[in-house]
């Protein structure tokens, strides 16, 4: 599973959340607008990511928090937003 999510920023939604800066609160709540908008790429929403940390590895981890959005320049003029999901593993009382 990768640990993050990125949403791509195409023209069009370069304008619509240019506006948009890491320092803001509301990160999260842009991820969900992009997901419900379909503008996610596949297998990143994070009403996925973390559906799966609740019902198929709840008893393993603990911990769980979402570490808000931040964009990420990976090529010259290509951003994307991303987030990040940090967990521990769940210690077993001896």
């Amino acid at each position: 599973m990768v640990p993050y999510s990125a949403a791509s920023f195409s023209r069009r939604s370069r304008r619509t959340y240019a506006r948009w800066s890491p320092s803001e609160k509301g990160g999260l709540h842009l991820i969900q607008e992009l997901d419900r908008r379909g503008r996610l790429f596949s297998g990143t929403s994070l009403a996925v990511v973390l559906g799966v940390l609740r019902d198929e590895l709840q008893e393993s981890i603990e911990s769980v928090e979402v570490v808000s959005p931040w964009l990420w320049q990976f090529l010259e003029g290509r951003s994307a937003l991303v987030y990040a999901v940090t967990f521990h593993p769940h210690l077993a009382s001896p």
